[in-house]
């Protein structure tokens, strides 16, 4: 089985870019609360046509598009309060 970073390439830079800017720590503990089923970090990618998912989609979203080359991935954060 391959891991997250190798099944979706665009996803896992953008994770490293959410790390440097609020912290590997932070950045972290949100991946951990959508590995244990909770709403906190949800991302599409198509890779080679096929969408990979990863986290809990949440009711309510922000949207962060990030193109890379042929990948395309959407990054939604949830927001706090339902905002």
């Amino acid at each position: 089985m391959a891991s997250l970073r190798e099944s979706m390439p665009a996803t896992a830079q953008a994770i490293d870019e959410l790390r440097e800017v609020f912290g590997t720590e932070l950045v972290n503990a949100q991946i951990r609360q959508s590995m244990k089923g909770r709403p906190a970090i949800y991302a599409e990618e198509i890779v080679n046509g096929v969408v990979v998912t990863f986290g809990v989609k949440p009711q309510v979203m922000k949207e962060f598009p990030v193109s890379f080359l042929s990948c395309k991935s959407v990054i939604n954060v949830s927001g706090s309060k339902g905002k």
